[in-house]
């Protein structure tokens, strides 16, 4: 078999677990909302499951019921993980320097106090 969605799901989990939290952190996302972004994920799958399943058992492709699907969305999650290497200069296009809530008021925690 081409693909196996198993080992693909533990590595795409993993570099998730591994480095978005700290990445989400640098980019001044707060834990409260962090907590959001990590509960978005499984609400997604359970709301989308169940339609991506019956999809997939109505679908007549002659590569098969289940293998466009997890083609699909193999390339779905690989240019979302590549999106997100690049999240600073994306938003940087559309948003404009200092634009961002918070980020005029932020504090600068490399500066000290001499007195």
């Amino acid at each position: 078999m081409i693909l196996n969605s198993d080992k693909l799901d533990r590595f795409t989990w993993g570099t998730e677990m591994t480095y978005c939290t700290p990445y989400l952190l640098q980019l001044g996302l707060t834990k409260s909302k962090l907590s959001l972004v990590w509960i978005a994920g499984p609400l997604s799958g359970l709301i989308m499951q169940p339609i991506v399943g019956i999809m997939a058992d109505k679908s007549t492709s002659k590569w098969g019921r289940r293998r466009p699907v997890m083609v699909g969305g193999t390339v779905i999650v690989s240019i979302c993980l590549l999106i997100l290497g690049w999240t600073k200069e994306i938003v940087a296009a559309f948003v404009e320097e200092g634009e961002l809530v918070g980020q005029s008021q932020a504090p600068d925690r490399n500066r000290r106090n001499l007195f």
